[in-house]
Formats: structure tokens, sequence, C-alpha cells
């Protein structure tokens, strides 16, 4: 006989069912018309939370493109999550930290910087997505020329990252803006070991495909990953040059 401790798993209720496949039905037609409608917006659906959940998604897979067009559009994204009532610090850290992307392409630093900062303030819970913020931190601060900050900061990030163990998809961005860090303040020992570590972190993340063309494909997909084999080659040219 079993326990009395231990009871039999029961299958979801229906209403719970249901639910879920409202959610992703929800999330579905907002990404598609999102696509494939120009000036699409979900307003008037009347499903704030779910419609603010897909919109923090397509905000951050937009900011991680890195060009303009495509920062422009997560920027408005995030403008409507950070005017959406009862939104939680997910949802907020990560619109503040689309805005510091976007400002930051612009080179307007202060505004980036302030966004940056309210995102730290709203991930101090949420590790991974804070070390995400982290990079584009330590990125504003850099070409502020505002170096002992950028070295502060990169210390809070290498103590995330040991905490952590694994940040993610956040890992890389940040140990290559950790790298390019002590890059700036020509230390190349630290700088060395940083872009090492993040060489690790991406061969992890790569491990399980075993299509060449997706790795191919993978290596190139986010500007950290072509600026960590940028900086790698010229880690590797400077070695060989003495310098």
């Amino acid at each position: 006989p079993w326990p009395r401790s231990i009871r039999p798993i029961r299958p979801p209720r229906p209403s719970a069912e249901r639910t879920a496949q409202r959610s992703w039905l929800l999330l579905w037609l907002y990404l598609t018309a999102t696509v494939l409608l120009p000036g699409f917006t979900p307003q008037r659906m009347s499903e704030p939370m779910t419609i603010t959940h897909a919109k923090a998604w397509l905000a951050a897979s937009l900011a991680t493109r890195g060009t303009l067009p495509a920062l422009t559009e997560a920027h408005g994204l995030a403008q409507d999550i950070l005017g959406t009532k009862r939104t939680n610090f997910f949802y907020t850290g990560g619109a503040h930290h689309v805005v510091a992307r976007y400002r930051l392409e612009l080179g307007e630093l202060a505004e980036a910087e302030a966004a940056a900062s309210q995102a730290a303030e709203c991930l101090q819970t949420l590790p991974i997505l804070r070390c995400h913020a982290l990079a584009t931190h330590l990125t504003i601060l850099r070409q502020a020329n505002r170096l002992e900050e950028a070295m502060a900061l990169c210390s809070q990030g290498e103590g995330l990252l040991q905490r952590l163990g694994c940040a993610s998809y956040a890992e890389v961005p940040l140990r290559v803006s950790i790298a390019e860090t002590y890059l700036a303040i020509d230390d190349q020992v630290a700088a060395d070991a940083a872009l090492a570590a993040a060489r690790a972190a991406l061969s992890l993340r790569m491990a399980p495909m075993t299509d060449d063309g997706m790795r191919q494909r993978f290596q190139t997909a986010q500007p950290e990953h072509v600026r960590l084999a940028e900086l790698t080659a010229d880690r590797s040219h400077q070695i060989l040059d003495g310098t």
C-alpha cells in the first residue's frame, strides 16, 4: 500500500489546460501579427500580462541583433512595457535594459547609463538578466571613459558569474564586456583570461549542436559572438608580434 504522504499524480484539470492553451494562442497571435502587420498594436486585445510577456521577449530578442532598426523596434516595445501598470521586475528590468542599449547605440551615454542603473535596480533578484544588463552597463562606462567605475562593476560581474557557475545566454556577453574592460586599462593577462572563459562558455553553448551549419550560424548570430572572435584574433596577432 502507498504511504499516506504519497499521493498519485493527477492529470491537470481541464480548466488549467484551457488556460495554458489560451495563453499560448494569444502569444502566437501577437508575435505573428507583429511580424506580418506593420504598426500592429495589441492594446485592444485586453490581455496586458500575456501580451507584456510576449513584448518582453520580443524586445530582448530584437535588441540582441545590435542594429539600429531592430533596437528602435525593441525600444518601442520597451516603452509600452514601462507604460503598462502592475508589471513585475522581470518586465521592467528587461525593458530598462533595452532602453539602455538603444540609447547607447544613439550615443546618448547619460540616458543610457540612467536606464542601465534602473535595470540593475530591478534585476537584483534575477541574476541571468542582471548579467546581461551588466555587460551593457560596462560598455556604457567604457565609452564614457569612466574606467574606475567600470572596473568596480567588472568585479561585481565576475563575482556574480562565480556564484552562478553558468549564466546561460548572458555569460558570453558579460565575459566579452569584462575582457574589453581589462583591455581598456591595458591589463592583458586579465583580458586573456576573460576571453578564454568567454570562448569556453560559447563552446559549452554549442556543444549540443551536431550540425556544422548551425554551429557556424550560432557563432555569428549575436554581435558579442562576433566581437569575441575579433578580440581573440587581435590578441593572437599581438602575442605573435610580441606586443
